[in-house]
């Protein structure tokens, strides 16, 4: 069985993906669903409603939706230490 190894075709995939930016910018994203989709889990595993969540880090309820739907993108300036941190 053959293989190629990734160091022998890695710059042509990243020629292809449109450079390291794009691969990056592609990375950062992907990350940043995966920290809202974590959040919201967290949340949930806590018996907290959305209400609830945005209630304890001292945000709007669309706030709070915004962030568990596009995560570090729209975390600025907001912790989610309330909700994820030790209960109450």
């Amino acid at each position: 069985m053959s293989y190629v190894r990734w160091n022998d075709i890695r710059a042509a995939q990243v020629e292809r993906a449109s450079g390291e930016d794009a691969i990056e910018a592609g990375k950062q994203e992907l990350l940043a669903t995966v920290i809202g989709h974590r959040l919201a889990e967290l949340r949930r595993t806590r018996g907290l409603t959305q209400q609830q969540g945005a209630d304890r880090t001292g945000v709007t309820k669309g706030r709070g939706q915004q962030v568990e739907q596009d995560g570090e993108k729209s975390r600025a300036g907001w912790s989610a230490a309330p909700v994820v941190g030790p209960d109450r």
